[in-house]
């Protein structure tokens, strides 16, 4: 409030015109607390501080009671489009669809078509263990959809195994380790769990078309190959 009445008073000074000021209210979440850097929740426009990917889920995650206002704050559906989108949600909340619509929305609007694109194909990756949207994706973007995932470049050469893989990603530091886990059935490479240390990589299968290897090991731990031509 204070820059907006210095700002009026410096209008009215060196013009002599009347000036305007408006607020609107701050945006907060369903417990009333705002959003922004202070608070620690900042969703920003910048891809370089919240990815494509990041920025589409946080409003596909959205509490069921926020979703209308949210649609009405921030996008230009219609009003009578909105009632009908959240019609259907009542209908059948398992299906999402009034957060869909807002996540596409928003999106699009700040990050245009190819940010959706992205977005739309990194969580059909990420929640639906789909091995082309994976492949079409860069390292990089894979790497920040899974949780900033450690990424390692390495050489691809012919007979390397599923053991030799995970050592050199840095998956393991003990070796004995690295066997124990991967016979139990502990080691998922591009979405599918490997059992022998010993298998040989396979391209197309193991290495994706977009030249890349995802790890996971245990439940939550990611790693992502960036394999060199």
């Amino acid at each position: 409030m204070g820059n907006m009445m210095a700002g009026y008073e410096l209008i009215r000074r060196m013009t002599g015109d009347t000036a305007h000021c408006f607020t609107v209210p701050l945006v907060v979440n369903e417990i009333g607390s705002k959003f922004g850097k202070t608070a620690g929740n900042a969703v920003w426009l910048d891809e370089s501080k919240t990815s494509t990917f990041e920025f589409y889920q946080f409003f596909l995650r959205l509490p069921d009671t926020e979703v209308e206002k949210y649609l009405r704050l921030f996008t230009l559906v219609p009003d009578e489009e909105i009632a009908d989108i959240m019609a259907q949600q009542t209908a059948k909340p398992e299906l999402r669809k009034a957060h869909k619509k807002l996540a596409d929305q928003v999106t699009l609007l700040v990050h245009g078509d190819k940010g959706l694109e992205l977005a739309q194909r990194a969580t059909e990756a990420f929640f639906g263990s789909d091995i082309k949207a994976l492949a079409s994706l860069d390292p990089g973007v894979v790497s920040d959809i899974f949780g900033r995932a450690f990424v390692s470049n390495l050489n691809f050469t012919s007979g390397i195994t599923v053991f030799d893989v995970v050592m050199r990603a840095k998956c393991f530091a003990d070796e004995r380790d690295a066997r124990r886990v991967i016979a139990a059935g502990g080691v998922n490479i591009n979405f599918s769990k490997m059992r022998n240390p010993d298998e040989c990589l396979q391209v197309g299968e193991h290495v994706l078309p977009n030249e890349m290897t995802l790890i996971r090991i245990g439940k939550k731990n990611y790693y992502v190959v960036r394999w060199n031509s």
